[in-house]
């Protein structure tokens, strides 16, 4: 899995991750927990009568290197 990180919002570098890494798992955790509550929040908001609403989330699939292969 590639990470890109930001500091401060900018750009500041990639880091490749092993799949299998405690980093990696947090991170797939963390972006599953932002989509469930996406879906909760637009489930939430059209349950309200006249309001409509489209919630976006831009998520770069993750990709994910076997131990010992090159990038």
């Amino acid at each position: 899995m590639k990470a890109d990180l930001y500091l401060q919002g900018h750009y500041w570098a990639t880091i490749v991750l092993p799949g299998d890494s405690l980093l990696a798992l947090l991170a797939h955790g963390m972006i599953t927990e932002a989509t469930h509550k996406c879906a909760q929040l637009k489930a939430d908001l059209e349950a309200i009568d006249g309001v409509h609403c489209v919630i976006s989330m831009s998520v770069k699939g993750s990709t994910i290197y076997p131990p010992g292969e090159p990038e």
